[in-house]
């Protein structure tokens, strides 16, 4: 994520941006969240990418995608599941490679 959104998360929770969906996405691997960083193109020279857990009955009842993007395996989490389950267990600054190839 920006680091914009990051520090909105630490302030006041998870939320949509304008025109958003209504939760988020979450790679299953540290090297795929780095690989979807890198080509979100999050407006800068680094970037955040956060560690959450839930419940397992939360996990087990979000949306699952075998291949988002052609990178790999992700979940589709619920905003409000997010603020009332999620808890940030850790948080890595990376430093950003290449430039967004979802234009």
């Amino acid at each position: 994520m920006s680091l914009d959104e990051f520090n909105s998360l630490m302030s006041d929770g998870w939320k949509a941006g304008e025109g958003t969906m209504e939760g988020k996405w979450f790679a299953e691997s540290y090297k795929d969240a780095v690989t979807w960083g890198n080509r979100m193109g999050h407006g800068g020279e680094t970037f955040k990418v956060v560690q959450v857990e839930v419940p397992d009955n939360v996990a087990n009842n979000m949306h699952i995608d075998p291949h988002l993007d052609g990178i790999g395996p992700a979940r589709y989490a619920d905003l409000e599941d997010l603020n009332n389950h999620g808890k940030i267990t850790w948080s890595k600054e990376v430093k950003a490679r290449g430039s967004c190839s979802f234009k």
